[in-house]
């Protein structure tokens, strides 16, 4: 036994770890357990890994990345509890099936990309991307198995994969190269610390090839030694895809070679580019299988962007509460169809229920249904449903439903239960009249508006259960501010991208059960401090972008006895101001990104709060030896350290405890 977990059996053993199956004594509920070797427990570097792992899983919920549910150390063994996924790697299933049915492949590779997408905009690269680090899970029925991704994050330089079956598939360290051969980008083979986002997408192209053709782009060269192998990647390109399979569409096989590129910039950017890119091809299968991929978040995070003067990305904050839900993407509110219109509702609990069934012209009237009737107009996914087409009904975990635009669906209409927390509404047409059917939703917590065309009106519309309102680039401002303060219930607010002044921050703060609000690129100036303290209850404050704020003004939040998150991108914070805010509020997360005074210096004044944990660093003038100094904190997990030119990662990494992770690529 580990803990509470009784072992049953032995599922696999490899140069890292064992992994077994074991079942939670009181929940009853069958696990994975992966330990670390016993003969690598003196081996500082692999139980750094083994960390890494377990920290990267422990931040990553996603239908598309296998689930970590506990970790820890029992009687000097490291242990990694994660979701038990019954099914077999990609790798397996073309070894038994063969080339796969272009479809299929294609739409594989989309969850897969979606998965991927996750984890970048964490600041997360996988690294070892490879058909057995991909497992399929069983279908149901006419539902498609889902592809959940392993190993994500792991360092594998001393890891003989415990998927792997073959050699071509195993791992390799040569100096600083790592990963596996057959599916290493060009730039890996050279030094596998510099990689981003677009080595993953050149390893999923790479497992593409194999999903279509039966063999990895250059599994023909299997003869050489592995350094010479990795020459002959690095300077040769792949076999024309379709000489090796004559029926991929030519448009396609140009998706794979791009995906293939040698140079990065020749690449796909990001994964959802991938994933739209391959759409038009994966229509079959999610019409005839049920399978489909899942936006590409699970938690609402924020990617906060701002055309400094270098033109790069800020922080990537997550929010500190910790809300419950899953994405269900692509649903209209109203009874009435309204195509083009993107809603994604997100859901946790295992009693909640999706069901589709016909209705009268393919659309349910209120009398059809305990709830409007919802259209979908893309793709969607829900841990635990239970499923109704046709008369058809699957239930199990992980179900995969796929309904297009309501012309494709025959008169298939989809129903919601009731355990929904919050919806995304983001970038959608939505309207004020929608808004008034989320009154279904007796749970319904929040709602993100950002970038819609909702009014104050369609806001007072909303449940009363509903705190949390985004309405970031809606045309809510300065004169609506008195009455989002009058709604009693509302505990968070955030404004993105809106001209809000002084006068609307002084209505807002009118409510003084406030407790997190965000502004980006707001016009505020030094007055609006004195509207912030008046909050007792604030712990959450981001006024990223604001530039006309002073560092005197800013210093004054040191009088903020609650706040534990603050963000302060792109303003004009300096070491004086950091003193006294780190003196006086219990920070665990600060946001410092493209601040031009924070210098090693004010780095310096960090010290001085014990509590933090979080620190983002993106694009400012700190150096090595400045964030050194660093290693005095007690309580610091993650440094985020994008465009710094002037510092040199591999020494900050190995000067660190093991416990702080540095997050440097996109």
């Amino acid at each position: 036994t580990i803990r509470d977990y009784v072992i049953d059996q032995l599922l696999g053993q490899g140069g890292m770890g064992i992994v077994y199956r074991a079942v939670h004594t009181h929940l009853k509920r069958h696990v994975a357990i992966k330990v670390l070797s016993p003969g690598l427990l003196n081996s500082a570097e692999a139980v750094t890994r083994f960390r890494r792992e377990t920290a990267t899983l422990g931040c990553l919920v996603h239908p598309h990345i296998v689930q970590a549910f506990d970790a820890g150390v029992e009687n000097g063994l490291h242990y990694l509890v994660m979701e038990l996924v019954d099914g077999e790697n990609l790798s397996d299933v073309v070894r038994r099936r063969g080339p796969l049915p272009i479809p299929e492949a294609c739409e594989l590779v989309c969850q897969v990309a979606t998965g991927l997408q996750f984890a970048w905009e964490r600041g997360i690269v996988h690294r070892d991307i490879k058909p057995s680090n991909l497992m399929l899970t069983e279908g149901s029925g006419r539902q498609a198995g889902l592809v959940k991704i392993l190993d994500l994050g792991l360092a594998t330089a001393l890891e003989r994969s415990e998927e792997a079956s073959s050699e071509s598939e195993a791992p390799t360290i040569t100096g600083q190269v790592m990963g596996t051969p057959d599916y290493m980008a060009p730039e890996q083979c050279r030094d596998s610390r510099v990689v981003d986002i677009r080595t993953d997408i050149y390893s999923l192209g790479a497992t593409f090839y194999k999903l279509l053709t039966g063999e990895a782009p250059f599994s023909r060269l299997s003869g050489l030694a592995p350094l010479q192998k990795l020459a002959a990647i690095t300077a040769n390109d792949p076999e024309p895809i379709c000489l090796r399979r004559p029926d991929v569409p030519e448009a396609l096989g140009a998706i794979v070679h791009r995906m293939l590129a040698k140079r990065p910039e020749d690449r796909f950017g990001i994964p959802a580019d991938v994933s739209a890119a391959l759409a038009p091809y994966c229509s079959a299968v999610r019409e005839s299988a049920g399978s489909v991929r899942p936006e590409s978040g699970l938690h609402s995070v924020k990617t906060e962007t701002k055309a400094a003067a270098v033109g790069v990305k800020t922080e990537t904050k997550p929010q500190p509460a910790s809300w419950k839900f899953l994405l269900v993407a692509g649903m209209s509110l109203s009874v009435v169809m309204l195509i083009g219109i993107v809603l994604t509702v997100m859901m946790n609990r295992e009693s909640e229920t999706l069901v589709t069934e016909a209705g009268p012209g393919g659309v349910l009237s209120p009398s059809d249904a305990v709830v409007p009737a919802t259209v979908l107009t893309d793709s969607h996914s829900a841990e635990t449903v239970s499923a109704s087409i046709d008369n058809e009904t699957a239930a199990s975990s992980n179900i995969q439903q796929s309904l297009r635009r309501i012309e494709e669906l025959h008169g298939k209409v989809l129903k919601l239960g009731e355990r929904i927390y919050a919806v995304d509404l983001n970038n959608t047409a939505v309207t004020d009249e929608d808004l008034k059917y989320l009154s279904v939703f007796p749970e319904l917590e929040g709602v993100l508006l950002e970038h819609t065309p909702v009014s104050i009106k369609g806001i007072r519309s909303l449940p009363r259960t509903v705190f949390r309102v985004d309405i970031g680039g809606t045309k809510i401002g300065d004169d609506d501010c008195a009455e989002l303060a009058a709604i009693s219930n509302l505990r968070r607010i955030t404004f993105y991208h809106t001209p809000l002044t002084d006068l609307g921050v002084k209505r807002l703060c009118s409510n003084k059960s406030l407790e997190q609000i965000t502004l980006q690129d707001a016009e505020i100036t030094d007055r609006s401090i004195a509207s912030f303290l008046e909050l007792e209850q604030l712990e959450l404050l981001t006024l990223n972008f604001c530039h006309s704020l002073t560092a005197a003004a800013i210093s004054q939040l040191s009088s903020l006895r609650h706040v534990r998150f603050l963000h302060l991108a792109g303003t004009s914070v300096d070491r004086s101001a950091l003193t006294a805010l780190v003196t006086g509020c219990p920070l665990v997360e600060l946001g410092l990104s493209s601040c031009p005074n924070v210098n090693d210096e004010a780095v310096l004044c960090l010290l001085k709060c014990h509590t933090l944990e979080t620190v983002y660093l993106d694009n400012t003038p700190v150096t090595t030896e400045g964030l050194l100094q660093l290693k005095a904190l007690p309580a610091l997990q993650c440094l985020y350290l994008r465009q710094n030119p002037r510092v040199n990662v591999p020494e900050l990494r190995s000067s660190l405890t093991e416990r702080v992770r540095i997050v440097n690529s996109w």
